[in-house]
């Protein structure tokens, strides 16, 4: 099987470019798209350039409202959820705009980050992400495939584990903030 190499934008609310990475299209599940991004690769931020040692697994559905990372951490998953506005799906690239808020997911239980940051948006949108965030820890408070930290949802294929990292280089259209 093939796994094709897409890039992630992660784009702040503005569309400005927050971070970017590479990853292998896995099949989707659930009508979601993932993408398995192998261990040493790496990602350019607005905040600088870090190579995670370990491999994640990320997913992005155009209906959730979120995006989902999952890597390991000390031996154990962890989620990573950005509540998005939007996410555009093709064929070799997948972008979405952060609203900020995120919900972690680990051992040590759930908790949020960034809600201060919702000063930054309109008060409607501000509304909408804490609705968001309300709805994801319903999903996973009633153990929905996509939020949990286990389970095959978050399998990568032999083949897939098997891929290279792909570099990002940061361009002249990144600036720091």
């Amino acid at each position: 099987m093939e796994y094709p190499l897409v890039r992630i934008d992660k784009l702040h609310p503005d569309g400005s470019p927050r971070a970017s990475w590479y990853g292998y299209r896995l099949p989707d599940s659930d009508g979601a798209a993932r993408v398995y991004r192998p261990g040493r690769t790496r990602t350019v931020h607005v905040l600088g350039i870090w190579t995670p040692i370990e491999p994640g697994v990320s997913a992005f559905h155009r209906d959730w409202g979120f995006a989902v990372h999952r890597h390991e951490k000390d031996g154990s998953p962890h989620l990573y959820i950005d509540v998005v506005r939007s996410v555009d799906v093709r064929r070799r690239s997948i972008a979405y705009i952060d609203l900020y808020l995120d919900v972690l997911v680990g051992p040590e239980g759930v908790r949020e980050k960034d809600e201060e940051l919702l000063e930054r948006l309109e008060p409607d949108e501000a509304e909408y992400v804490r609705r968001k965030r309300d709805e994801v820890r319903r999903l996973i408070d009633d153990g929905f495939a996509g939020l949990r930290c286990d389970g095959p949802f978050w399998d990568v294929p032999a083949g897939a584990s098997l891929l290279p990292p792909k570099t990002r280089r940061r361009s002249s259209a990144w600036r720091r903030v």
